[in-house]
């Protein structure tokens, strides 16, 4: 499973950075829906990806991996076809004026399996083509 995660980091000046990560083993992590629905990012997101042909569906969850110091955070999961590097940086330009300076979230790409499950039959997309 490919992650991306954005964050910003707390300094004299804020800055976002996103790291790629592959999930290569399960992992075990807390997941659920969020307390708090991030309305504002959802509806940005909402207009991306209607513009967007092969964006398929997008799911929204809160999730932490208690094996590391990460806070809980938004992950939001991608059914798309679109080139995934692309379709990342144009959703963090999108959504990162809505964070704070201490924001962490993911964006992952849906396939099958594992947490995917979770999006698919738990939840229900937030975006739907």
């Amino acid at each position: 499973m490919n992650l991306f995660n954005l964050f910003k980091k707390t300094s004299t000046v804020s800055k976002t950075y996103i790291n790629h990560i592959s999930v290569t083993e399960e992992i075990e992590v807390k997941i659920g829906k969020p307390a708090t629905y991030p309305t504002e990012i959802v509806n940005l997101l909402q207009e991306l990806f209607s513009k967007k042909v092969k964006v398929y569906t997008a799911y929204l969850a809160w999730v932490q991996n208690t094996a590391t110091n990460e806070p809980p955070h938004y992950i939001f999961a991608i059914d798309t076809d679109e080139e995934w590097d692309s379709l990342i940086e144009e959703t963090v330009s999108a959504v990162k004026k809505c964070f704070s300076s201490d924001v962490f979230i993911d964006f992952m790409k849906i396939g099958k399996g594992g947490i995917n499950d979770y999006f698919i039959n738990k939840t229900t997309p937030f975006y739907k083509k």
